[in-house]
């Protein structure tokens, strides 16, 4: 009984924790993560967007026996071999030629002829996706010089060596100069969320997934607001500055003159 108070204790912590961060929706997400209802029957999931500064060169250090290459289709099961998820393996195939079908650059790192861990660079449209590219998915129009990187993966014995800040070098240097970099991070992934402010992203806004059966929508919020608002997705969402920052929304066209 003790343990049973202590416990819910903890999780009234957390739950107040969530409301001061992010509101309502917040307390969803949180309550969502216990899944105390599954996953088909309610949903709820934030993401970080972050930009990238200036990349932080003292956070890369040399790793001269990797190999790094631009890889293509043509190394697909290489790919779902590194990619230890729990999702079966048919799965993670479909999720990464979805990923190749999209148009997406994909960067590998090697070790001795192994591909140990890989990010790939999307321009002109990313699916942002909660679910490998189903429902739940949000397709965000980038602006010319925008990249986003998504679908990092790398292997758990080959974590915490400094891997991804060369992973996200090599992305940058096939860019053009002046690209802006974007991406985004689990909320409650606190050791990669301080990784990327390390390498020099800072974070722009929330977006929150939130399905009840099969019906879905999107919220955004600035990073640390507690109030959102809903993504209008009856046309193109893009990515915009505005006010000082960013957000999702529709791109009009300017009212002609008469």
């Amino acid at each position: 009984m003790q343990w049973n108070r202590m416990k819910l204790r903890r999780r009234l912590r957390t739950l107040q924790g969530a409301w001061d961060r992010g509101g309502l929706v917040g307390v969803a997400a949180r309550v969502a993560a216990w899944r105390v209802v599954p996953k088909w029957l309610a949903f709820v999931h934030d993401v970080d967007l972050l930009m990238l500064g200036e990349l932080n060169a003292r956070a890369l250090r040399p790793q001269p026996h990797y190999e790094f290459a631009l890889a293509d289709r043509s190394v697909l099961e290489e790919l779902v071999a590194c990619t230890d998820t729990p999702a079966s393996v048919e799965r993670r195939r479909a999720a990464l030629a979805r990923m190749f079908d999209f148009g997406a650059s994909c960067v590998t790192m090697r070790d001795a002829g192994r591909i140990v861990a890989y990010v790939c660079a999307f321009t002109g449209t990313y699916h942002l996706t909660y679910d490998d590219y189903g429902p739940r998915t949000l397709a965000i129009e980038l602006d010319p010089n925008a990249v986003y990187l998504g679908n990092c993966f790398i292997r758990p014995e080959y974590r915490l060596r400094g891997l991804f800040p060369q992973l996200l070098a090599a992305c940058i240097a096939l860019r053009p100069a002046g690209s802006r970099v974007f991406g985004h991070i689990d909320v409650g992934n606190d050791h990669s969320f301080s990784s990327h402010l390390r390498l020099g992203f800072t974070p722009l806004l929330t977006i929150t997934c939130l399905s009840l059966g099969s019906a879905r929508i999107f919220f955004q919020r600035p990073f640390g607001a507690t109030r959102g608002t809903l993504i209008d997705e009856r046309s193109p969402v893009h990515l915009i500055e505005k006010d000082g920052g960013f957000a999702l929304g529709s791109v009009r066209a300017p009212a002609r003159r008469t």
